[in-house]
Protein backbone atom coordinates (compact mmCIF):
# COMPACT_ATOMS: atom_id res chain seq x y z
CA UNK A 1 0.00 0.00 0.00
CA UNK A 2 1.34 3.28 -0.49
CA UNK A 3 1.79 5.82 1.47
CA UNK A 4 0.14 9.10 1.55
CA UNK A 5 2.19 12.10 1.06
CA UNK A 6 -0.25 13.84 3.93
CA UNK A 7 1.14 11.61 6.42
CA UNK A 8 4.67 11.38 5.60
CA UNK A 9 5.77 13.99 7.81
CA UNK A 10 5.74 10.64 11.10
CA UNK A 11 6.29 7.95 8.13
CA UNK A 12 9.44 9.83 5.90
CA UNK A 13 12.01 7.60 5.69
CA UNK A 14 16.04 8.68 6.23
CA UNK A 15 17.59 9.54 2.93
CA UNK A 16 20.14 7.09 1.54
CA UNK A 17 23.96 7.57 -0.01
CA UNK A 18 25.16 5.84 -2.59
CA UNK A 19 28.56 4.14 -2.45
CA UNK A 20 30.91 4.62 -5.24
CA UNK A 21 29.73 1.79 -6.97
CA UNK A 22 26.26 1.68 -6.32
CA UNK A 23 26.77 4.92 -8.06
CA UNK A 24 28.75 3.96 -11.24
CA UNK A 25 25.90 0.94 -11.31
CA UNK A 26 23.18 3.36 -11.57
CA UNK A 27 25.01 5.78 -14.44
CA UNK A 28 25.98 2.27 -16.35
CA UNK A 29 21.98 1.12 -16.32
CA UNK A 30 21.12 4.35 -17.75
CA UNK A 31 23.98 4.29 -20.42
CA UNK A 32 25.74 7.22 -19.15
CA UNK A 33 22.93 9.50 -20.59
CA UNK A 34 21.10 12.10 -17.24
CA UNK A 35 17.55 10.73 -16.87
CA UNK A 36 15.74 14.35 -16.87
CA UNK A 37 14.85 13.42 -20.62
CA UNK A 38 17.26 15.52 -21.92
CA UNK A 39 19.15 13.08 -23.54
CA UNK A 40 22.29 14.62 -22.45
CA UNK A 41 25.57 12.61 -21.65
CA UNK A 42 26.31 12.94 -17.80
CA UNK A 43 30.02 13.75 -18.58
CA UNK A 44 32.89 12.53 -16.80
CA UNK A 45 33.24 14.58 -14.11
CA UNK A 46 31.36 13.09 -10.72
CA UNK A 47 31.00 16.61 -9.48
CA UNK A 48 29.05 17.37 -11.95
CA UNK A 49 26.39 14.24 -11.26
CA UNK A 50 23.48 14.53 -8.39
CA UNK A 51 21.94 11.10 -7.58
CA UNK A 52 18.12 11.59 -7.05
CA UNK A 53 15.11 9.70 -6.29
CA UNK A 54 12.82 8.70 -8.72
CA UNK A 55 9.75 8.56 -6.72
CA UNK A 56 10.35 11.14 -3.93
CA UNK A 57 10.74 9.80 -0.51
CA UNK A 58 8.07 12.03 0.43
CA UNK A 59 5.67 10.73 -2.12
CA UNK A 60 6.16 7.28 -0.57
CA UNK A 61 9.22 6.47 -2.79
CA UNK A 62 11.88 3.83 -1.55
CA UNK A 63 15.50 3.87 -0.89
CA UNK A 64 15.93 1.23 -3.37
CA UNK A 65 18.92 1.32 -6.37
CA UNK A 66 16.03 0.87 -8.61
CA UNK A 67 14.44 4.21 -8.04
CA UNK A 68 17.51 6.42 -8.20
CA UNK A 69 18.40 8.24 -11.12
CA UNK A 70 21.49 9.60 -11.77
CA UNK A 71 20.95 13.85 -13.25
CA UNK A 72 23.56 16.68 -14.26
CA UNK A 73 23.60 18.67 -11.70
CA UNK A 74 21.57 21.38 -13.25
CA UNK A 75 18.91 19.52 -14.68
CA UNK A 76 18.44 18.21 -10.63
CA UNK A 77 18.41 21.73 -9.52
CA UNK A 78 15.56 22.40 -11.60
CA UNK A 79 13.86 19.50 -10.96
CA UNK A 80 13.61 20.01 -7.47
CA UNK A 81 12.32 23.54 -7.68
CA UNK A 82 9.32 22.48 -9.42
CA UNK A 83 8.66 19.66 -6.87
CA UNK A 84 8.99 22.26 -4.54
CA UNK A 85 5.81 23.74 -5.00
CA UNK A 86 4.11 20.12 -5.20
CA UNK A 87 5.77 19.42 -1.76
CA UNK A 88 4.91 22.87 0.06
CA UNK A 89 1.00 22.23 -1.36
CA UNK A 90 0.85 18.88 0.22
CA UNK A 91 2.56 20.23 3.39
CA UNK A 92 -0.41 22.75 3.31
CA UNK A 93 -3.40 20.61 3.12
CA UNK A 94 -1.57 18.51 5.82
CA UNK A 95 -1.47 21.33 7.93
CA UNK A 96 -5.39 21.76 7.39
CA UNK A 97 -6.16 18.34 7.86
CA UNK A 98 -6.13 17.40 4.37
CA UNK A 99 -8.88 20.38 3.83
CA UNK A 100 -8.72 22.19 1.12
CA UNK A 101 -11.24 24.75 -0.94
CA UNK A 102 -13.38 23.03 -3.41
CA UNK A 103 -12.79 23.65 -6.92
CA UNK A 104 -15.25 25.82 -9.44
CA UNK A 105 -16.28 22.27 -10.46
CA UNK A 106 -16.21 20.73 -7.82
CA UNK A 107 -18.77 23.33 -6.24
CA UNK A 108 -21.03 22.98 -9.48
CA UNK A 109 -21.33 19.65 -9.57
CA UNK A 110 -22.16 19.34 -5.51
CA UNK A 111 -24.98 22.15 -6.35
CA UNK A 112 -26.18 19.64 -9.82
CA UNK A 113 -25.56 16.64 -6.82
CA UNK A 114 -27.79 18.69 -4.23
CA UNK A 115 -30.55 19.75 -6.74
CA UNK A 116 -30.96 15.75 -7.99
CA UNK A 117 -31.41 14.94 -4.61
CA UNK A 118 -34.17 17.47 -4.21
CA UNK A 119 -36.16 16.50 -6.52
Amino acid sequence: MKRSPLNRRTELKPRRSLSPYQKAKVVKRQDGICKCGCGEPLGDDPRDIDFDHIHELWEGGSNDLDNFAALKKKHHLVKTSRKAKERAKCDRLAKAGGRRKPTAAERELGRLLQKEKAS
